[in-house]
């Protein structure tokens, strides 16, 4: 597969969205580009499997905006063997954070809506 076959945009999920809006994840970020990011290296840290079968996952960044350096892609390509990158940026995104809704949720600051 050609380089130039990865994702020029992302997505996200919908629990992605509900929890970028809630104020005891958001109120730590500037930026739902920055809470992306996080949400990579929560995956990565914890190594989370990407989630792959989200069928609410829908287009919402740029990869340019998303990583304008190419760090990210750096960062996502050394952790695991990829020719799209920016695929596995997004699968990981979602792994991390539905990580971090259950850690909010086991510790009372959501409720189960999400």
């Amino acid at each position: 597969m050609p380089e130039d076959s990865d994702a020029k945009e992302i997505g996200t999920s919908d629990l992605a969205k509900s929890l970028m809006k809630n104020e005891q994840f958001s109120k730590y970020f500037s930026y739902q580009l920055e809470m992306i990011k996080f949400a990579v290296c929560v995956a990565i840290k914890n190594k989370l499997a990407p989630v792959t079968d989200d069928k609410s996952i829908t287009t919402s960044h740029n990869t340019a905006s998303l990583d304008p350096d190419g760090n990210l892609k750096f960062l996502v390509s050394s952790y695991k063997n990829t020719k799209t990158p920016y695929k596995l940026v997004e699968q990981l995104a979602e792994a991390g954070f539905r990580f971090i809704k259950e850690k909010l949720k086991i510790r009372g600051l959501i409720d189960d809506c999400y």
